[in-house]
């Protein structure tokens, strides 16, 4: 029996939720984990910070043209941060689009990303 998660529709699109803060919902993503691949969906949170720049939670996988421009609308991008050692994988994308972007490893994550094999940049260690 297969399992399957379904999505926040609309996905890959920022979606307000207060003030200087919206919400991404991503693809769902497959992780191995006891011997299976679970299905997971992915959610960004976005927060304009008060100079303006953009503090991005987990960003999503998949960063895609369209999403790109519209989080841009948002404000300048000038912090990635991967909140544990499972929410990175959205990290190169975003950090190859902003690489002005600093980019904050939570505790684990480098470890984590290297055994994956997934090439990502860190400036801080949160």
């Amino acid at each position: 029996m297969r399992a399957e998660v379904d999505c926040y529709e609309p996905v890959a699109v920022p979606k307000a939720v207060a003030e200087d803060l919206w919400i991404v919902d991503g693809p769902v993503v497959r992780m191995a984990m006891y011997g299976a691949r679970i299905p997971f969906p992915t959610r960004a949170t976005i927060v304009r910070l008060r100079d303006g720049g953009l503090w991005v939670h987990s960003p999503t996988p998949g960063l895609t043209e369209t999403l790109a421009r519209a989080v841009e609308a948002l404000g300048p991008v000038a912090h990635l941060v991967s909140p544990n050692r499972l929410h990175y994988a959205g990290l190169p994308l975003w950090s190859a689009r902003w690489p002005a972007a600093r980019c904050w490893a939570s505790p684990g994550v480098r470890a984590r990303a290297a055994g994956q094999g997934v090439g990502v940049r860190f400036d801080a260690d949160l």
